[in-house]
């Protein structure tokens, strides 16, 4: 259990600082692509900055995976749920920088982008039927 939640623990962190880092990065290396409050102007950096987000959360259900072992996807399952309840708390905090649209994709996906990250680690670790393990 202490490592499910260690496992959860580290993929929040990682999903939290990958997206942190990518979007501090981005900021400076196209500071034409945002307006003075954040927002972000074209249709191209949105779809670029969904991209990557969704990718962060996919490397989190993947590193929480490889971190529980046995409670690979349970752990996995627990961190998609944070890390969607996180999104609504930050998409309520920067309102005006991202459309609506973008907003809702990211929340509906975010979740199973965790998932799928945690199912990847693991497909690879089961061992076929009828096989002695």
């Amino acid at each position: 259990m202490l490592k499910a939640a260690l496992a959860v623990i580290a993929g929040f962190v990682s999903v939290g600082g990958v997206a942190v880092g990518l979007d501090a990065g981005f900021e400076r290396l196209f500071p034409d692509q945002y307006g003075p409050q954040g927002e972000v102007r074209s249709l191209a950096m949105l779809l670029f900055i969904l991209l990557y987000t969704l990718l962060s959360c996919l490397f989190g259900g993947w590193i929480t995976a490889a971190i529980a072992r046995q409670k690979a996807m349970g752990a996995s399952m627990a961190l998609a749920a944070l890390v969607m309840l996180m999104t609504i708390v930050n998409l309520t905090l920067i309102p005006n920088q991202l459309p609506v649209w973008w907003r809702l994709v990211c929340l509906i996906l975010s979740g199973p982008a965790v998932v799928l990250g945690g199912w990847l680690r693991t497909r690879g670790r089961r061992s076929p039927v009828g096989s002695v393990a």
